[in-house]
């Protein structure tokens, strides 16, 4: 009976998928400018950790940069997943939108910036008061708590 806990085309890579599980969690701990436990918690609880378990799409082979680019490239944490105020901390310093809410139409330009330097205080600002095409003056916010806000007259 083997031992593996990963193998791919029958041969043992647990050491390699450990050494690989390891370099990702520095990359993120360097990167997140957190401790190593943090790094490690947030990666074991991402799809990209998961894809890395299905060692037979050979994923486990691509650097740790790469991986680290993946789980990065996720993006998205949901707001019952927040635990105040450490995962805010990190929302707002990946920039990551969670749940957006959109508030159009609120009537003027000062309504709209009113609402925007309420948000951005303690926020992240991800898109500044700008016009699109379909609305002359709008901006995007995370605030305090996470929550993404798209505000437009």
């Amino acid at each position: 009976m083997s031992d593996a806990i990963y193998t791919f085309k029958g041969k043992d890579i647990t050491f390699a998928i450990c050494i690989q599980i390891r370099a990702v969690i520095n990359e993120l701990q360097k990167t997140l400018d957190i401790s190593f436990e943090d790094a490690m918690y947030l990666f074991y609880r991402s799809e990209t950790y998961k894809t890395l378990q299905e060692t037979e799409n050979a994923f486990w082979a691509e650097s740790a940069e790469y991986i680290a680019d993946c789980y990065f490239g996720e993006g998205f944490l949901a707001l019952a997943e927040a635990k105040n105020p450490c995962d805010v901390e990190l929302v707002h310093k990946m920039k990551w939108e969670t749940m957006t809410f959109n508030v159009f139409e609120m009537g003027t330009e000062e309504k709209v910036q009113r609402a925007f330097d309420v948000l951005r205080d303690g926020g992240v600002v991800l898109e500044g008061i700008h016009e699109l095409p379909w609305n002359k003056y709008c901006a995007t916010v995370i605030d305090r708590y996470g929550v993404c806000w798209w505000i437009a007259i």
